[in-house]
Parts: structure tokens; C-alpha cells; sequence
């Protein structure tokens, strides 16, 4: 599509794709088919609008935007419109619990981790901090708790019931990436095989 973009979420029905992208300057949401064609813009502010999710029943797409002068979370409807203030006190990456009761968000710190993870009424309502200390800025969301990483080197499952947690793996290398399977049977992460770094000599620079 020509848009420099990231964050690529599946739609629940598999149809449709949101990401953000940033091809007309400050990053916005788009949505697009499965099977390609023209990206369809659904936010439109000059600010950071990123990390987008679905909420279950497809309708609203879940982002983070610092219009309000930091990281919130906010949602719009599929086809684009007035966005929603979702978070009052801070939010970046969003997911819906299964059943659609709740919205679990971690909030913004500078680097790739973030501080704690929260959650909140879906429908609206106070927050919960149910983790504290750093979590990385991707985690799922299962109907028994949130898998996630504390750090690169281990990813930890976290039983909302109990409020106990535990390690379920230890990559052989730096990942700082997850996803859950729908059926929560796999966890999915991506790990860091390779980091180089190359010393370039441009000839007739001017």
C-alpha cells in the first residue's frame, strides 16, 4: 500500500487488517482488506495515533494517542468517526479480555517496556493495577489471565483468579514480542536471532 507502517492486527472475523502507518506525516490508523487493496484512513488528528486492537465483537478498534498531551487509549469505530476517550490516567497498547468484560493496557515509558499493567471495565470505570514493574509493550490476553514478559529473557503467565504468577518459558535468546493463539493453546514470540551493525562509505557525497 506505500505506507511506512507497523502494529498489524487481525480483525476477529479474519477480514479485515488495522495497523498505523505514517505516509501523510504523523502516524494514523488505517484499516484495510485481508486480501489487499486501498487502505481506508479512520483517524485524522496531528498527533501520535498507534497500537491498534479490535475490541471481540469487531465494531471499535482500540489506539493509543497523545492528543491529550500523553499516551491514552481511545477507541473508533471500524469505519472511522469521533474517536473515544477510553483511559484517564495513561495508556498505551490495549486488549480486550475474551469475554469482552475488561481492557487490560499497559502505559507508556520511554524504550520498549512499559510501566505495569492495568486493566478497567470495558464498558467504562476505574482502573487496576494488577502488575507492577516493567512489561513489555506487546502481552496476551487469555480468559484465565496475561502472558507477558517482565523482560527479554523470560515470558510469564499471570492467573487474573489466583493473582499468581508464573514462568512458562525461557527463550534461548532476547524476545520482547508475544501473542496468544484464540484457543490460548500457544503462545507465539519473536526472538532476536541477529543484531549487527554495518559502517557504510557512500561514494560522492556532497
Amino acid at each position: 500500500n506505500g505506507l511506512p507502517c507497523g502494529s498489524p492486527r487481525w480483525s476477529p472475523d479474519g477480514r479485515l487488517l488495522a495497523f498505523d502507518g505514517s505516509g501523510e506525516g504523523a502516524p494514523e490508523i488505517y484499516v484495510v482488506g485481508a486480501d489487499g487493496g486501498t487502505p481506508h484512513r479512520i483517524t485524522n488528528h496531528p498527533s501520535d495515533n498507534v497500537v491498534p486492537s479490535w475490541s471481540h465483537d469487531g465494531r471499535w478498534i482500540y489506539f493509543s494517542s497523545d492528543r491529550s498531551g500523553r499516551h491514552e487509549v481511545w477507541k473508533v469505530a471500524k469505519g472511522g468517526g469521533e474517536p473515544v476517550q477510553v483511559t484517564r490516567s495513561g495508556g498505551y497498547r490495549a486488549s480486550e479480555s475474551p469475554d469482552s468484560k475488561y481492557l487490560y493496557y499497559t502505559k507508556f515509558a520511554p524504550g520498549n517496556f512499559t510501566l505495569g499493567l492495568f486493566r478497567m471495565p470495558a464498558q467504562g470505570g476505574a482502573e487496576t493495577q494488577i502488575l507492577e514493574g516493567p512489561v513489555a509493550w506487546a502481552f496476551g490476553v487469555a480468559a484465565k489471565g496475561v502472558y507477558f514478559q517482565p523482560d527479554d529473557q523470560t515470558i510469564q503467565f499471570l492467573d487474573t483468579a489466583s493473582g499468581k504468577v508464573r514462568t512458562i518459558a525461557i527463550p534461548e535468546k532476547p524476545s520482547n514480542s508475544l501473542c496468544v493463539s484464540p484457543d490460548a493453546a500457544y503462545v507465539v514470540y519473536g526472538q532476536e536471532d541477529r543484531n549487527t551493525l554495518n559502517l557504510m562509505l557512500v561514494e560522492g557525497f556532497r
